[in-house]
């Protein structure tokens, strides 16, 4: 009887600590999991241009990091098709950050990018070659992760799940005045 007694207890505790603390989705990863400021960066898009955080994130930027493997695919697509219909007007950049170091066809997915890539539209494509920036932003290997970064250059929002036109709506509000943004903590 004791021990059922202790048992109920604890669960009481547990429940009522958990229940103060911040609430956590159950599939979308700890913000806290990945980089709270936007690490400096000089990529390349598939014509050569460079860029750096600083030339692109002046207003903001909503970054897809993702690898070109076909598992991703779908995903970027739709991220892609979402984003783009629900920027509204906003001044934020809409990047793709494609980390290359997963690829096994690295020539075929630059030569791809090269001809579908439109410089001066968005989203922006940006090269990570060897998957430095994927790791400093600390997103995992070979996953599609929507990162959303205020001017300032700190984490304001993500989402890791499917995509969805709700989703894309709700990234484009977290960027649209500096002001208003409450970073992730």
């Amino acid at each position: 009887m004791k021990n059922w007694l202790l048992f109920i207890a604890l669960i009481i505790v547990l429940t009522s600590v958990s229940c103060t603390e911040k609430i956590h989705t159950l599939g979308v990863p700890d913000a806290s999991l990945f980089a709270q400021t936007l690490p400096a960066f000089s990529l390349n898009d598939p014509n050569g241009n460079t860029f750096t955080n600083e030339s692109i994130s002046k207003d903001g930027i909503v970054l897809v990091v993702t690898a070109p493997i076909l598992k991703n695919k779908s995903a970027q697509e739709k991220w892609n098709k979402y984003l783009l219909k629900a920027k509204a007007g906003s001044k934020a950049k809409l990047a793709f950050l494609e980390d290359m170091q997963p690829s096994l066809f690295k020539g075929a997915a630059i030569k791809g990018m090269k001809k579908d890539y439109q410089f001066g539209k968005e989203p922006l494509l940006l090269i990570d070659n060897g998957g430095e920036i994927r790791r400093a932003l600390k997103v995992p290997k070979k996953k599609t992760v929507v990162l959303v970064y205020d001017r300032d250059g700190k984490l304001v929002h993500l989402e890791a799940g499917k995509p969805s036109v709700q989703a894309a709506e709700t990234m484009w509000e977290k960027v649209k005045d500096k002001y208003s943004i409450k970073p992730i903590k």
